[in-house]
Parts: structure tokens; sequence; C-alpha cells
């Protein structure tokens, strides 16, 4: 698959496990089967458009942040 299947993938994966949010709830969140939605967090399928605009509402980021990837930064205390 392309890198940016696999880019969008590796965002999603990130965000997903900093919001505690498991593939089962991404893949009802998409009405997708959890075996497609392992596809897709394995970047071996690309998320559709309509995919990355519903994950990017939710993330709360933009679809472009999902498909360049960003790494999450914490915080100075």
């Amino acid at each position: 698959m392309s890198n940016t299947a696999e880019s969008v993938a590796k965002s999603v994966d990130l965000l997903a496990r900093y919001s505690g949010i498991t593939n089962k709830e991404l893949a009802d969140m998409l009405n997708v089967s959890e075996s497609r939605m392992s596809l897709l967090m394995n970047g071996k399928a690309a998320f559709s458009i309509e995919q990355l605009f519903t994950l990017a509402d939710y993330f709360e980021v933009t679809p472009s942040q999902l498909r360049d990837g960003f790494q999450l930064v914490p915080m100075a205390a």
C-alpha cells in the first residue's frame, strides 16, 4: 500500500492509543468490520475520504494532519 495509507494508519493508531479508543470502537464508528479495520490500521488498505473526515472530526485534527503524520509532544510541567 502507499506511504499515505501507512502514514494515516500510524496517525490514527497514535491518536487512538492516546485517547484510549479500541480498534473495535473505531470499526464501529466507521461502520466497517474488525477485519477491515485491521487492514486499515496496518496500512494495507486506505481509509476513504469520508472515513478520514470522520476520524479527523473525532480526534479534533485536520485530515491533512492524519495524512502527513505528526507526533504527540509532552507538555512541560
